[in-house]
């Protein structure tokens, strides 16, 4: 499917969506694993996303390929989110989402449904890919 996809001219929101879950969750791994206090330390991520300007929210990596008449005209996006050393694995998905709902929103105000978000965090958390 990538021939079909020239460079530069589509964002894949599912690629945002594993990376960013993954970032936190090694995140949080990676933490605990330095035994910081799972009651006092609270972690803070931050995203950019650059050079955005003129591509479509296109999905075409994944099985469910789907292409939105979404462009954007923003060229970067930064974001920012915040858990508790203390998060479940259960709160990463919410914070995936608060993470790119303003990148998302770029496209035309798009709106990535927050079911399909837990569903592919969960497969990523599962090593289901």
């Amino acid at each position: 499917m990538t021939e079909k996809v020239a460079p530069g001219t589509a964002f894949e929101p599912i690629f945002a969506i594993l990376d960013v879950a993954e970032t936190i969750a090694v995140g949080l791994s990676f933490a605990r694993a330095l035994g910081w206090s799972e009651e006092e330390t609270t972690l803070r991520f931050a995203f950019r996303w650059s050079r955005l300007a003129g591509r479509g929210l296109i999905s075409w990596a994944y099985s469910s390929y789907f292409s939105l008449p979404r462009q954007t005209g923003t060229d970067v996006v930064t974001t920012s989110v915040e858990l508790p050393l203390e998060a479940s694995v259960n709160s990463i998905a919410p914070a995936v989402e608060a993470a790119l709902r303003p990148l998302f929103a770029e496209f035309a105000g798009f709106e990535f449904p927050t079911k399909s978000i837990e569903q592919w965090v969960q497969k990523l958390i599962e090593r289901r890919l």
